[in-house]
């Protein structure tokens, strides 16, 4: 039997929990997650509810970008509960969210679902519950984070969703012609024997992909804003742009009833779906760009040290106990997103 010097015997505060260490214990930050996406796919279900009138030309898919990159942001970015110190939610702040919810959930009550028109409560109950949801889940663990979040879901309210659609669609209609004009030299596109397919597809300018090319990049990586980060997401924006300008030339978008690859080029899940696979591509390069950035550092002989910026947290010299006051307030932002799912 060999017998362990006091110096490097393990005392008894350390061997304790990790011997009971996975036994009997909650994983609070999996529990946390899963909940905050569990309030996203209700929102989804409840943008869903309002379908989006054809004229809207994607408008309406939006509120669901936006939805997205709140997901991917807490599926990348969540806090561990154990490791992060928190402040705890200040009694003005939960009985602003717990009065607004009340006042919001009295309205749709009353008002059958529809207050301040369409889609807006909604909007603003998307907005309550995520941010309440966030509140009760993690705190103060992740400024970050819940500036994303709250951020992002605004573009779900009707009135910031359209105003970003109309600002990048009318910023797109010059670049768009150009990259239109450029492919129709290409015989493949058979502009030359049918030029009237120019002008039909000059029609999609394809904000959705510069919309949610911006919105996935942002909510998939946490960078500092900088020229680079600056060149990188208009790089990527334009490679998804011209992708999806290749996608509608090459359908058969001139006819004039529209056939079923016609009708899947012009989708607004198309042009998700590549601004989805143009962000996963950035984040490709830039993981590559990141290895070779690594320097060594000097006290570690040489052992290679990543660069990281650190999510700014807002320190607690205690532990977090929230009273059950507060608790109730902050859950009651939550209601109305809850109650718009059956009205």
């Amino acid at each position: 039997m060999v017998t362990l010097p006091d110096s490097i015997r393990p005392s008894a505060t350390m061997a304790a929990p990790a011997a009971g260490r996975g036994r009997g214990r909650v994983d609070h930050t999996s529990l946390a997650t899963l909940a905050m996406l569990g309030l996203c796919a209700v929102a989804g279900a409840v943008l869903l509810r309002e379908r989006a009138p054809a004229s809207d030309d994607g408008a309406g898919s939006v509120p669901v970008i936006a939805l997205i990159g709140i997901a991917v942001a807490i599926a990348r970015w969540h806090p561990r509960s154990g490791e992060i110190p928190v402040r705890g939610i200040a009694p003005s702040l939960a009985l602003a969210i717990g009065g607004a919810g009340g006042i919001l959930l009295a309205g749709l009550v009353v008002a059958g679902g529809d207050v301040g028109g369409p889609g807006l409560a909604a909007g603003i109950s998307i907005t309550l519950g995520l941010s309440g949801g966030y509140l009760l889940s993690w705190g103060y663990r992740s400024i970050a984070l819940l500036r994303t979040v709250v951020l992002l879901s605004l573009l779900t309210w009707p009135p910031v969703g359209d105003l970003t659609h109309v600002i990048v669609r009318s910023s797109l209609q010059q670049p768009s012609d150009l990259i239109y004009r450029r492919l129709a030299q290409f015989q493949l596109f058979g502009v030359r024997d049918e030029p009237w397919r120019l002008f039909t597809a000059s029609l999609h300018r394809g904000s959705l992909v510069v919309i949610a090319t911006l919105v996935l990049a942002i909510a998939a990586s946490r960078w500092r804003v900088s020229a680079r980060v600056l060149l990188d997401l208009a790089l990527t924006a334009v490679a998804a742009l011209v992708v999806h300008h290749v996608v509608v030339m090459l359908s058969p978008i001139d006819n004039y009833e529209p056939t079923s690859a016609g009708q899947l080029a012009t989708d607004p899940g198309i042009e998700i779906a590549l601004a989805v696979g143009a962000v996963v591509a950035l984040g490709l390069v830039r993981s590559r760009r990141r290895n070779r950035d690594r320097i060594p550092d000097a006290g570690t002989a040489g052992t290679p040290v990543r660069r990281e910026h650190r999510d700014p947290v807002i320190f607690s010299s205690s532990e977090w106990v929230q009273r059950r006051s507060t608790t109730a307030l902050v859950a009651c932002g939550v209601a109305p997103l809850l109650v718009g799912l059956f009205i």
